[in-house]
């Protein structure tokens, strides 16, 4: 029924007037205008915030030319999302959750639809970096003996914060390294049967986390490890951020939401940088290799492709990207 709908529209006359032109570029335009106007005089409104992602979907949906997209997407992602975001902090933290996800997506997408495996335990990865940061990130490690619950006898926590960035690129390295090690005994296995030994593995997973509070408590059990450190921002680029976006917010900007500013951003990297690893593999010897044994796995082992190696490669970078936010999630 939507497709029959959506036939309808896009054959319509007005349709096709609309799509010709310079009035794609008008209609993007004004649409971007009046809703991040609407968002700016009224940042509660959920509906107003609702139409500016719906007027940004233009970018992408209306004939434009390349350059027109990328210059709209990039006053969209590092001027006006900023600027509504800090109008109402709630809508950075949507838009940090948004890129998460896609970039798990886009990572899952590596796994089910290059390379055809059907990986329901996928989120496992994304718990191996964030429990990473959490446990070094944080004073758990001088908690392993205490009852869950309990006050760490030190107000230090065990590593300065700036060492988030390494456990980015550690997130990154163990994640793979668990994704090998799953794949090793999972790729036995085909079909459905694949399917559930991942989902086992997910449900793992969850049960240790819950429960790895004794004999160590390594993760303080159901109530979670807090606080967990940020990386401390220099006083330079708050200096800056305030002096950019000050004015434009109407008053000074907190603290806190120079954090969610700077995790948004963060996450905005994260999410470009594995869309552009992604493409990149897409035309590379390695996405074409996926996508053979995709289609017929015994075909692809005729013409001398190592299945099992590219199936674990496959594992691996899709893990590699979930434990990165993993990490970028736990900070």
């Amino acid at each position: 029924m939507l497709r029959r709908f959506w036939n309808r529209i896009s054959s319509s006359p007005l349709w096709q007037r609309m799509r010709t032109g310079r009035t794609p570029y008008i209609i993007t335009t004004a649409a971007l205008l009046v809703s991040t106007l609407l968002v700016y005089f009224d940042p509660r409104s959920v509906l107003a915030f609702l139409l500016f992602i719906a007027s940004t979907s233009l970018i992408y949906v209306m004939p434009l030319k390349r350059g027109f997209r990328i210059g709209a997407g990039l006053i969209v992602a590092l001027i006006l999302i900023p600027v509504i975001g800090l109008r109402n902090i709630f809508y950075l933290e949507v838009i940090f959750q948004i890129s998460v996800f896609a970039a798990l997506a886009l990572g899952l997408n590596i796994v089910v639809g290059f390379t055809g495996l059907l990986n329901l335990g996928y989120v496992a990865f994304y718990a191996v970096g964030a429990y990473l940061w959490a446990f070094f990130g944080s004073q758990q490690i001088y908690l392993l003996h205490a009852i869950p619950g309990s006050a760490p006898p030190d107000s230090n926590f065990f590593l300065p914060p700036d060492t988030f960035y390494l456990f980015l690129f550690l997130g990154l390295v163990i994640a793979a390294v668990v994704g090998v090690l799953l794949g090793l005994p999972v790729l036995r296995v085909r079909g459905d049967y694949l399917a559930i030994v991942t989902l086992g593995f997910g449900e793992v997973i969850r049960v240790l986390a819950n429960n790895l509070d004794k004999p160590l408590n390594l993760t303080n059990g159901p109530q979670g490890i807090t606080p967990i450190q940020r990386p401390t921002l220099p006083q330079g680029v708050v200096d800056g951020w305030n002096a950019i976006f000050g004015p434009l917010v109407g008053r000074p900007i907190a603290q806190g939401e120079f954090y969610n500013l700077f995790f948004y951003l963060l996450a905005l990297l994260m999410v470009i940088l594995v869309i552009f690893v992604v493409v990149r593999l897409d035309d590379s010897r390695i996405g074409r290799a996926w996508i053979a044994i995709r289609e017929d796995e015994l075909a692809a082992s005729a013409m001398g492709i190592p299945v099992v190696n590219y199936k674990l490669g496959a594992f691996a970078v899709a893990a590699s990207f979930a434990g990165v936010m993993g990490v970028l999630f736990a900070a």
